[in-house]
């Protein structure tokens, strides 16, 4: 059918163990049973002999991947399996325009469910994730649809969903100021969709929490190499200030690759 051309289909190391999907031999039985009628991967394993089941969803009218399982057997084939148990799971939600925070299937959280020994119990983690919307503007609302605002990681929505007892996912819903010293990460960007400001692990100067802004600023040599060839010379630079009023200026080569990373308490210009 020609669905799983130029997918992967196994990988083997240097033991000779093999990851693969569908099949781990047959390669017309690996696009039958690994892949979905859209070519997407539907079943994988692992030299551990484990199986991995991929679920896709419409979100939006775009089918998009939003469940990873992970399984392990005691005993027989996956043709034919016994004892077959759950060992992890990774759901995937997505944002629709209607939603606030995010756009047509824009990630909104990731959940990692893991079974514990005692039985039915799983330590279950979410990590969340907010967009810009609306119309781009310098100060008021710096970022374009689909451009990630703010990050929560597993910890930091533990923290919030705890702060009033009750587990009940509260943060999707929260406003920013009280969302904020829980964030991991939190971007702004100037017109050309480049970020210009950004702070991590809470440090957002409020509620108390340390101020942990960083800017960034782009420059061009304004004279880019012209002859033939590569011209091992720096075409770019990005000029970080750091909260403690040093600089990390990052030059970059006419091809985009990195080349000397300079870090100074004096301002580069």
């Amino acid at each position: 059918s020609n669905k799983a051309d130029w997918q992967i289909w196994k990988i083997e190391d240097a033991a000779g163990t093999v990851a693969f999907v569908g099949h781990a031999t047959t390669a017309s039985t690996a696009v039958t049973d690994g892949f979905t009628a859209e070519g997407f991967i539907s079943k994988a394993y692992d030299s551990a002999d484990r199986r991995y089941s991929y679920t896709y969803t419409t979100v939006a009218g775009t089918k998009v991947l939003t469940q990873v399982k992970a399984e392990t057997k005691t005993s027989g084939t996956w043709a034919s399996p016994s004892g077959v148990a759950e060992v992890g799971k990774v759901d995937y939600d997505y944002y629709v325009d209607a939603d606030t925070y995010g756009g047509d299937r824009d990630l909104e959280t990731i959940t990692i469910t893991t079974p514990l020994t005692d039985s039915g119990i799983s330590s279950t983690r979410v990590k969340y994730f907010r967009y810009w919307e609306g119309t781009f503007h310098a100060t008021t609302n710096p970022g374009y649809p689909h451009l990630i605002q703010y990050i929560v990681d597993y910890e930091g929505t533990r923290a919030f969903d705890w702060a009033d007892t009750t587990f009940d996912a509260d943060y999707v819903g929260a406003s920013e100021s009280t969302l904020k010293p829980y964030a991991a990460a939190y971007f702004e960007y100037n017109v050309d969709r480049q970020i210009n400001e950004a702070w991590f692990n809470g440090e957002c100067g409020c509620s108390g929490a340390g101020n942990g802004v960083h800017t960034f600023a782009y420059d061009t040599t304004g004279s880019p190499p012209a002859g033939a060839g590569y011209d091992a010379v720096w075409e770019r630079r990005t000029v970080v200030t750091r909260p403690d009023a040093t600089y990390v200026i990052q030059y970059f080569d006419e091809t985009g690759g990195p080349l000397s990373r300079v870090i100074m308490n004096e301002s580069p210009s």
